[in-house]
């Protein structure tokens, strides 16, 4: 992907500014959410960024996204949440690090190749997403279908080879026990979907996720929609 067109994406643009400051800050970022899910081979549109990022960099992450032209949606102690406003961004969502269990996911976390816009950028593990999906279902009953879905998933693709021992940590009800806190509002209701005019502009946002992510080699696996299919 040339210098020119990762400039103009706006996902990458918003990843290339949140590992900007991160770096300079000296504090840890990880991608999380939807466009973590293709490194682990699940394919899902998305139309926003979501980063796990270290507490002690929301100051600088918040000012940085101001100075690009962004809108701040929320801004709390255990998440914010950023529009385009004017800015060449993408939205952006941070759900910050506090907690040891989510810290600890921060330092797992690996850098992966995004291979359409070459850059590398933390990601979450397996275990992580899983766990941070298990809290929205408490966070954010409205996503609950979604965030099931997420998890067979990853279930799925990872068929033996997660830490069971962790994901039961990660299995807990009480608050005082959560990977972060419990304060995280559910995007839906700061970021209302925009409804899409024609098919050209769903086309376009599509190829924007393309452009980032590049061709993705996954094995084909048949869900039980795709029986109906055969």
């Amino acid at each position: 992907m040339p210098s020119s067109s990762r400039s103009r994406n706006p996902f990458v643009h918003a990843i290339v500014l949140v590992l900007g400051v991160a770096r300079r800050e000296r504090f840890r970022v990880a991608l999380i959410g939807g466009f973590a899910l293709p490194f682990h081979g699940i394919q899902r549109a998305t139309g926003d960024v979501d980063f796990l990022a270290d507490a002690r960099g929301s100051a600088a992450l918040h000012d940085a996204l101001l100075a690009a032209g962004a809108r701040c949606l929320h801004q709390g102690t255990d998440a914010a949440n950023y529009a385009r406003g004017t800015s060449r961004l993408s939205p952006v969502d941070f759900i910050f690090a506090r907690r040891e269990r989510a810290l600890d996911m921060l330092r797992r976390a690996g850098n992966r190749l995004l291979r359409g816009a070459r850059l590398r950028v933390p990601v979450v593990d397996a275990e992580a997403l899983i766990g941070l999906k298990l809290q929205a279902l408490v966070n954010a009953p409205s996503r609950r279908a979604r965030e099931e879905a997420d998890i067979q998933a990853l279930f799925a693709a990872h068929r033996g080879s997660l830490n069971a021992d962790l994901l039961r940590d990660y299995f807990v009800k009480r608050p005082a026990d959560f990977i972060i806190g419990a304060e995280v509002p559910d995007q839906a209701s700061l970021r209302v979907p925009q409804r899409v005019r024609d098919l050209d502009e769903f086309l376009a946002f599509l190829a924007q996720l393309e452009a980032v992510f590049g061709p993705i080699e996954r094995r084909r696996q048949v869900t039980t929609g795709d029986h109906f299919l055969l």
